[in-house]
């Protein structure tokens, strides 16, 4: 069953792939323009280009629309455009997903789609995923059957009328539909494909929202649901840009490859201008042709050693930077090898501290790192030696136990926060009344869900109704679960409205002492979001709290541009620094630990993993202009290896104490050969 499963999944962008999907923007031959390439060959730049020369031909920056992979890609992209033409604040920069959102938060969209503007945070998908189980299905069977819901929804299947086949999956999609209309939140999967039949579904809606130039960088790493929107969004002129090595996802969950090929299927006419100059460092070039060619890769996906003059680089808000001439010619490959992590963490903070000592701006820094821990210990370092650094802010680290109250602090905090700012949320309301119960409360929400009254009704009214006698509810478990749900509720109503009058710091505090007692601090996480915001967040509202919160979480950015960069492997789209420090670059880092063990993976899924593996790593690599440092450690105390999921090769006695033996990546031989 999984493996039939897996195959439909495949068979959804094939067994009709309607063309013409991408022809309703009605762009006219010769209108489009596509450069392709291999990582670092200039793509972005000639869709910079390309937008200069729209600027000369007449066209308002107010009608250009630029589209990027993820948020701090349209945040780094912005800056190379205010570094090339100063005063161009006018065009926006965004995010498909980013641009879906504003155009849904309104309210005729609200009408149209049954849904307010509102991405379900991951520890609220738990919830969710809770409420789901309530269907029976068991939960391996009911993550499979879920992945193939998101895709098809992600890649339009949806628009089959047969795409679900079984009783099974139609009793589970009408479980998940009465769901979110209970909340009235959007997966992230679904954004999208809600936005592109919202647009479909009035020609006002759809003229208002368009631009006369749209350019798109990185078209496969979008879903397909997100490429068809964005080009029906181009009124005359149409930029893509799109990247040889095999898609993974980064900040949409299910990236189309194959939106290139239905795109020029589409367009016969559209100029495609493929791009072969490397501008990465001599030794990034080399690194990625290696790991390229352990892909069996075609030769002319392989950037060349030296960089095509048609293309020159402008360096991001770097005017000082080397150009692609001077830097493919620079010994630029740093291999450390420290006894341990806070060795290797100390000396890759003591080489950053150098090199913006002699010079080198914090902004052309980019520091990869495999695990929260070693991006959170970088960063104290970093601290220490007055290096300015921030990483990407990550809504999983406000995840831990829903079950637990005091695991899961933050997300308790955060949805505390939300109902001081909006009382009628319904997503809120359910987090806060599941917190601490084995299953989450799952069945008291059920019967909530199933009464007739609750869509003229708030959350909190709706539970006053569930517990009347005349309520129908689904058996003695439910009513035991409604109960703990009210009392749920009214200690939130008593918290509401003890912390109702507060602002700002005063705010903060003040719930994480109710919350936590008298000595609770406010979580780390949360704080230095808060710390982003204007003035630090001194007496913002509840309500501007709030928004500031989840606007970072949702579509995370640095909070600043000139501080070196800490990402993980999966953030560096868009990204073009100088320097490039692969951090923890040992076995069961990269690649994971689940790799080297064949219990955990069949070797089909290994050799799955070692592509996508290989081709993430040959497109890290490749973004460096100047160096690529890579570091390791050797030993680790046995205990953290093990639930850092490190690879232990061996474990030997040093003077009495226990000491794990790591490996270097089985990808290091290629990088540095």
């Amino acid at each position: 069953m999984s493996e039939m499963r897996e195959n439909r999944a495949k068979r959804i962008p094939i067994r009709e792939r309607d063309l013409n999907v991408f022809s309703l923007n009605q762009c006219l031959p010769g209108q489009a323009k596509l450069f392709s390439g291999a990582a670092y060959t200039g793509k972005t730049q000639k869709l910079l280009g390309e937008l200069e020369n729209l600027l000369q031909e007449g066209v308002a920056p107010a009608e250009m629309l630029v589209l990027c992979a993820t948020p701090a890609a349209a945040q780094n992209l912005s800056a190379r455009l205010q570094a090339q033409r100063p005063g161009a604040q006018a065009i926006e920069v965004t995010t498909p997903q980013a641009f879906f959102f504003g155009l849904l938060n309104s309210d005729a969209a609200r009408v149209a789609t049954g849904r307010k503007a509102r991405l379900l945070l991951p520890f609220e998908y738990d919830f969710f995923l809770e409420d789901l189980k309530t269907s029976g299905i068991r939960p391996k069977r009911l993550r499979e059957i879920l992945r193939f819901f998101y895709r098809g929804l992600s890649e339009l299947a949806d628009d089959e009328p047969d795409w679900l086949i079984t009783k099974e999956e139609r009793e589970l999609f009408s479980l998940i539909q009465a769901n979110l209309a209970f909340s009235a939140a959007i997966l992230e999967p679904e954004l999208a494909n809600l936005a592109l039949k919202y647009l479909k579904s009035s020609p006002q809606v759809l003229e208002k929202a368009k631009r006369t130039a749209v350019l798109v960088d990185d078209f496969p790493l979008l879903s397909r649901a997100s490429q068809v929107a964005s080009c029906l969004l181009a009124r005359k002129y149409l930029v893509l840009t799109a990247g040889q090595e095999v898609p993974h996802a980064t900040y949409e969950s299910y990236p189309y490859p194959d939106g290139i090929d239905e795109f020029i299927a589409a367009f016969p006419a559209v100029v495609h201008t493929r791009l072969t100059g490397s501008y990465s460092c001599c030794s990034a070039a080399k690194a990625s042709r290696a790991l390229l060619r352990e892909q069996d890769a075609v030769p002319s996906a392989v950037p060349s050693a030296a960089p095509s003059p048609a293309t020159p680089l402008v360096p991001s808000a770097t005017p000082s930077a080397a150009t692609p001439q001077e830097s493919v010619n620079l010994l630029s490959l740093q291999c450390l090898e420290a006894e341990t992590p806070h060795d290797e963490l100390t000396q890759v903070a003591d080489e950053v501290a150098r090199l913006t000592q002699n010079g080198v701006l914090a902004r052309d820094i980019l520091i990869v790192a495999p695990h929260a821990a070693w991006a959170r210990n970088i960063l104290r370092q970093l601290a220490a030696r007055s290096v300015p650094a921030q990483m990407l802010p990550d809504a999983r680290f406000l995840r831990g136990d829903i079950r637990d109250t005091e695991k899961s602090f933050s997300a308790r905090f955060l949805t505390l926060l939300n109902l001081l700012a909006d009382p009628t949320d319904a997503v809120a309301w359910r987090c806060w009344c599941g917190f601490g119960d084995y299953l989450t409360n799952s069945n008291g929400l059920r019967s909530l869900r199933n009464l007739e009254q609750f869509c003229a009704k708030t959350f909190d009214a709706v539970v006053e109704t569930a517990v009347l006698p005349s309520a129908e509810l689904d058996g003695p478990d439910a009513l035991a679960s409604i109960q703990r749900i009210t009392h749920a509720r009214d200690v939130a109503r008593a918290l509401m409205a003890r912390l109702g009058a507060l602002a700002g710091q005063d705010l903060l505090d003040a719930i994480a002492q109710e919350l936590g007692g008298p000595d609770a601090q406010v979580p780390e996480g949360i704080q230095i979001l808060v710390a982003a915001a204007q003035d630090g967040g001194e007496g913002m509202s509840a309500v501007a709290l709030a928004r500031h919160l989840r606007h970072q979480l949702e579509f995370p950015t640095y909070g600043a541009i000139d501080v070196v960069r800490v990402a993980a492997y999966g953030d560096v789209v868009g990204m073009n620094p100088r320097h490039l420090f692969l951090t923890g670059f040992v076995n069961g880092f990269f690649p994971r630990y689940d790799y080297f063990d064949a219990t955990l993976l069949s070797v089909e899924k290994r050799e799955k993993r070692h592509r996508e593996d290989t081709d993430t790593l040959a497109s890290i690599v490749a973004k460096t202009s100047d160096t690529l440092h890579v570091s390791s450690f050797k030993t680790l105390d046995p205990t953290s290896a093990e639930r850092l999921g490190v690879v232990i090769n061996r474990i030997v006695l040093e003077k009495g104490i226990r000491v794990a033996k790591t490996e270097p990546s089985i990808f290091l031989g290629l990088i540095s050969a």
